[in-house]
């Protein structure tokens, strides 16, 4: 006798919301990259645009909890935290640099 289909876990609306303008961020941003990632780099400094790419980190931790259950551990944040810290101090570190030219 066949079993019934496994249902997934509900999803709550806030995780739902976060999960789409994260994904819709990331999209429009990392699609700008990969379709024209010669030109976006001519627009803009690297230091500038790196922490846009790093996004797909966080997305993809997001996408593994909400669809797989899977959170990663301490080490693994402790990392994404690390690379996304030194993502955002290079972006501050370029606006203030742009304000004194």
């Amino acid at each position: 006798m066949p079993s019934p289909p496994a249902t997934p876990r509900p999803i709550a609306l806030l995780e739902a919301v976060l999960f789409l303008l994260g994904a819709q961020a990331f999209f429009s941003i990392v699609d700008a990259t990969a379709k024209h990632p010669i030109r976006v780099y001519c627009h803009a400094p690297a230091s500038l645009i790196a922490p846009f790419i790093h996004c797909q980190t966080v997305m993809a931790t997001l996408s593994g909890w909400l669809f797989f259950g899977q959170f990663p551990d301490a080490v693994t944040l402790a990392g994404i935290a690390a690379i996304l810290a030194s993502g955002a101090a290079s972006a501050v570190h370029e606006k203030r640099r742009a304000r004194k030219k």
